[in-house]
């Protein structure tokens, strides 16, 4: 039994596309090839290194606690841990958006924390000349250690230690 329609043709063509893509070399990645999750916080674009993430997940429940910090939103239940969450957008000194963080960034190692933000746009794998060593580039208020450059557009590498020390210094453990 054959196919219906044009699917005979377009099954040639995605398999010449795939073989090809084995076929041709690959470019050259940026180096170090630190993969990035390209991420949205505060009506900004903005990359996270994977090296510094535990796991993403879409957020959860968030219990407030009042009080506190104001880039603290609470904490959640992740995974069977109490993780206490922290709003990017707020740690990079933008406005807050209470109901724009459908996303949590867990950040990687035994002590748990996690970011929330907006949204998240895949994960990039730099090529080379792609990414520039522009300290605090983009206006990150001190957080960024580069510049990815993408399709025209710019987006600061956040620094997860960086990030990590303005947490742990709201937290009075500095």
């Amino acid at each position: 039994m054959k196919p219906a329609g044009g699917r005979v043709p377009e099954a040639r063509r995605l398999r010449k596309e795939f073989d090809r893509g084995f076929a041709e070399p690959q470019p050259d990645l940026e180096p170090g090839g630190a993969a990035l999750l390209a991420l949205r916080a505060g009506g900004l674009d903005w990359a996270l290194p994977l090296d510094g993430l535990g796991f993403l997940t879409r957020a959860v429940e968030v219990a407030p606690y009042a009080g506190c910090h104001p880039a603290f939103r609470g904490l959640a239940t992740l995974r069977g841990e109490a993780v206490p969450v922290w709003d990017l957008a707020a740690l990079l000194g933008l406005p807050a958006r209470e109901s724009a963080a459908p996303w949590l960034a867990r950040g990687a190692g035994a002590d748990p924390w996690a970011l929330a933000f907006e949204a998240h746009a895949g994960l990039v794998r730099p090529r080379a000349g792609e990414v520039a060593d522009v300290p605090d580039a983009g206006g990150a208020g001190g957080f960024a250690r580069g510049v990815l450059r993408l399709g025209g557009a710019r987006r600061a590498i956040l620094d997860w230690g960086r990030l990590r020390a303005a947490v742990l210094k709201a937290k009075g453990e500095t």
